[in-house]
């Protein structure tokens, strides 16, 4: 059979991020229970801390004592930060900012490696490839996911904290800073998912960024003025509580986060090429046709073949790949 193609018509040109927008919607669909409830702790949370101190420490007093007494102990410190002030604001940001900065990450890292490595290895991007799909819509996808994800975070925020009695500006700073957390390690996420073929390796590079991250601020936190504090500066989770809120309101360090989480999206953008396999025989494989299989009692399914080797798969460097006349 001939088939006669329209006068006049051009196929639409097939980019790197052709699709991203249909993959964006099929992630937030997927994830849509998990990000609500990833979202509403990180919510209910803060504003359930600000509203508990409310009620517990009505007076300048006993809120006074209780930031000499979080202050004062480097335990503490380690644990939640450091503390700018006895106000209402400053009590929440101190109990519960590093934390709400760490949920906010995981949440990112598991949306990002989800739909990257997570879905390469279950055969849906091979699957989605076949379509006019460009090779970095997945990556962007994610992206957008968790970037969505943590604008909600702060826009809900900026929403519930105000209610709850605290000054809307000191919310907002908390709010942005909290966010811009979880945007840091979207990209740290994106980054882990490009230097290594499983999600598993992903997910432990990403995971162990941010204990690396709670480490040094905790440890220059807890230090004090004769120690290393400086260390606090290096990690990501410190820089919510240099932000300052409900203090003098430092809205330069957002940019910090900004930063990481566009250098992170750069470098993932470069290294989204897949490198070339030093072996097929390491690599994975999966059926294009689904096969309908019959069982004994009548029943039938659908399913697909999936070869997966022992251990993860090596690659080739750059040199290596030119060496093999690759790239030429």
């Amino acid at each position: 059979m001939t088939v006669l193609a329209r006068p006049g018509w051009d196929p639409l040109p097939v980019t790197g991020l052709t699709g991203t927008g249909d993959l964006t919607r099929l992630a937030v669909r997927r994830d849509r229970i998990g990000l609500a409830a990833g979202i509403y702790v990180i919510v209910a949370a803060v504003t359930g801390t600000a509203y508990a101190f409310k009620k517990l420490y009505p007076s300048a007093a006993g809120r006074a004592a209780l930031a000499a007494t979080g202050g004062g102990n480097p335990a503490l410190r380690f644990l939640y930060g450091r503390i700018d002030g006895d106000s209402i604001g400053s009590l929440t940001t101190w109990r519960y900012g590093i934390w709400a900065g760490i949920f906010a990450a995981l949440m990112t890292i598991f949306v990002v490696i989800r739909h990257t490595r997570t879905d390469e290895e279950a055969g849906r991007l091979e699957l989605v490839g076949s379509a006019v799909v460009g090779r970095q819509a997945a990556l962007a996808a994610g992206l957008l996911t968790a970037a969505a994800a943590s604008v909600a975070v702060s826009v809900l925020l900026c929403v519930t904290l105000p209610l709850a009695g605290l000054p809307a500006v000191g919310a907002a700073a908390l709010a942005l800073a909290i966010g811009c957390c979880g945007l840091a390690f979207a990209g740290v996420a994106a980054v882990a998912a490009q230097l290594t073929s499983s999600a598993r390796s992903a997910r432990g590079i990403a995971l162990a960024a941010l204990g690396v991250a709670f480490v040094l601020r905790g440890v220059g936190d807890s230090a004090g003025a004769s120690g290393p504090s400086w260390l606090s500066w290096a990690s990501p989770l410190a820089w919510i509580q240099f932000t300052r809120p409900f203090a003098d309101q430092r809205w330069w360090v957002l940019c910090l986060p900004l930063a990481v989480f566009a250098l992170g999206t750069a470098l993932a953008f470069v290294q989204t090429p897949k490198p070339l396999p030093a072996s097929f025989v390491s690599e994975s494989y999966f059926a294009v046709n689904a096969y309908r299989f019959l069982g004994d009692r009548g029943a039938d399914r659908f399913g697909r073949y999936r070869i997966v080797p022992d251990g993860e798969g090596r690659y080739l460097d750059g040199q290596a790949a030119a060496a093999a006349g690759f790239g030429r």
